[in-house]
């Protein structure tokens, strides 16, 4: 008898579950919430209308793809149709999101994007915090270029347009991974701006007047695959226009467009990089500053990551790119999927089902 009143004593009560059950409550949200400052403030939103209050941005430039357009060998998730698509992504979640690249300084991310570019695949990106842009076509009928895929790549000369919006812009092709936070890249002496240089021999009667300043800072156009970067068979009077700094100015657009609009003028092989690299060429009033090679190296491998390049430049969804960095490259892609699909509940499948299941 004394033993089942002790029992009774013991057993808890209505009042102890609902203490526990308020307890395990607090227990979880405090969980949560020191999860969620594994992302910087305001992560996934951006500014009203579409634009941020920061003068200093990265961006990147996305178009429809095409039907020459190589693709992932494992089309496990969406977008895979698109493989610069994902690179986006995964742009924006290294960029804005992952501790150990994201920016420290909280910079925004712009995807300027083709007209062509459809409602869904934006709406993705905003979803997932970057900001999106349209840019109308730009383009010259006598550009004729070997991949359909670059039909709308003289759109891109359109970012130097948002003179009113941005002061200096860190461009990243969409075949990119980052490997450190890249915010230093803006401290560079390379990236400051420059006064335009006074050469009467360099300028030409049929091309528009030069800015007073300008900014156009790069790394030069690499081609075999051994380490260190500065080892490689380079062009180094050629600039990657895979990584560009530049700083936005309409008089410098209306420069571009209007040696675009002269038949022959420039070599349109690479289209837009040669463009570039013929109005800022060293012998001309503009030419491009050098960045350390540390920051970007083409066609990566194991010595390059090993020795600290900051920006691996690939096309890595290419079955035959079989290399030790097309693994990085891939575990950084599922890595980007696993934090949006668990961290925030796989935030952009609602846009993409809303907007392609309408019948």
């Amino acid at each position: 008898m004394l033993f089942e009143q002790e029992q009774r004593r013991r057993r808890p009560t209505g009042h102890y579950w609902i203490a526990a059950f308020f307890l395990s409550v607090f227990l979880v949200a405090v969980a949560l919430y020191y999860s969620a400052t594994d992302l910087p403030p305001d992560s996934f939103s951006t500014q009203p209308g579409g634009h941020s209050k920061s003068r200093q941005i990265y961006a990147t430039y996305l178009t429809a793809p095409s039907a020459d357009q190589a693709v992932t060998s494992q089309p496990h998730g969406f977008g895979d149709d698109d493989p610069y698509f994902v690179g986006v992504r995964m742009l924006n979640y290294q960029l804005r999101h992952a501790p150990e690249t994201r920016s420290k300084r909280q910079l925004p991310f712009v995807v300027f994007v083709a007209s062509t570019v459809e409602e869904s695949k934006r709406a993705v990106l905003r979803g997932e915090g970057a900001e999106v842009v349209e840019i109308a076509h730009l383009g010259a009928d006598w550009i004729h270029t070997p991949q359909q895929r670059w039909s709308d790549v003289m759109t891109k000369l359109r970012m130097w347009e948002f003179e009113d919006d941005y002061d200096l812009v860190v461009f990243l092709d969409s075949d990119m991974l980052i490997t450190t936070c890249l915010d230093g890249i803006f401290d560079e002496a390379a990236a400051q701006p420059r006064r335009t240089l006074d050469r009467p021999n360099a300028t030409v009667a049929d091309e528009a007047a030069l800015p007073d300043e300008y900014v156009m800072a790069g790394v030069p156009q690499a081609d075999l695959l051994q380490w260190p970067s500065f080892n490689k068979t380079a062009n180094y009077d050629q600039m990657n226009a895979g990584l560009m700094v530049f700083k936005p100015s309409r008089k410098l657009f209306a420069h571009y467009a209007s040696v675009l609009a002269i038949p022959g003028r420039f070599d349109a092989t690479l289209p837009e990089q040669f463009l570039l690299n013929y109005v800022h060429r060293d012998d001309r009033s503009m030419p491009w500053a050098r960045l350390d090679l540390v920051w970007q190296a083409q066609y990566p491998n194991a010595e390059d990551i090993a020795n600290g390049v900051r920006i691996l430049h690939d096309k890595w969804w290419n079955p035959w790119i079989k290399n030790d960095t097309a693994e990085l490259f891939h575990a950084w892609r599922w890595r980007m999927e696993g934090f949006y699909e668990g961290v925030r509940g796989k935030i952009y499948e609602p846009a993409y089902y809303r907007l392609n299941n309408t019948n």
